[in-house]
């Protein structure tokens, strides 16, 4: 029996700096390895953008929502020390990242047509900010490596109005 034929999608994505909708402010860094937020109820959400920036004291990845509130992310982030694909198992190679912070999503839907983020995110280092490497939605959940020159601590919170998750990395 022949193997099933495989088709490769390539996407191209466009990185934005982070811009006014993004508010600057000083975060309370973690300094444990993880953090998490309350489940909320799930909703049917689709990263639609990924921007990021370098600030005055720290670097930020903004994940943007096409839907729900920001309570209604479910999240969790800590430092991975090696990162894998979803589903594949194929390792996830950051160039030049000495430390890689993984937030997982979870909620999201299986996308239906509509265009998707996904690889390495072209434009996605700033500041610390190796890269930011976009793990496709498997199983309602979805990985996001962000690259870093070094371990440092980090701060994860939800914004709305658009919705969307922001991590705020000490530089």
């Amino acid at each position: 029996m022949a193997p099933a034929p495989t088709t490769t999608v390539t996407v191209e994505t466009t990185v934005y700096p982070t811009d006014e909708n993004d508010p600057v402010s000083p975060a309370p860094y973690a300094t444990a390895s993880t953090s998490a937020a309350p489940a909320g109820a799930l909703s049917d959400l689709l990263i639609t953008d990924v921007r990021t920036g370098a600030h005055d004291g720290f670097d930020r990845v903004v994940i943007e929502f096409d839907a729900g509130a920001s309570n209604s992310v479910a999240w969790s982030a800590g430092y991975v020390t090696d990162p894998r694909a979803q589903g594949s198992g194929l390792p996830i190679v950051i160039p030049g990242a000495s430390a890689v912070l993984g937030v997982t999503v979870h909620g999201l839907r299986i996308p239906n047509g509509e265009t998707v983020l996904s690889g390495l995110l072209d434009g996605s280092a700033h500041g610390g900010i190796r890269g930011v490497y976009l793990d496709p939605v498997f199983e309602g959940i979805s990985v996001i490596n962000i690259g870093l020159d070094a371990q440092r601590g980090f701060y994860v919170f939800g914004m709305e109005a658009p919705n969307r998750l922001v991590i705020d990395i000490q530089s």
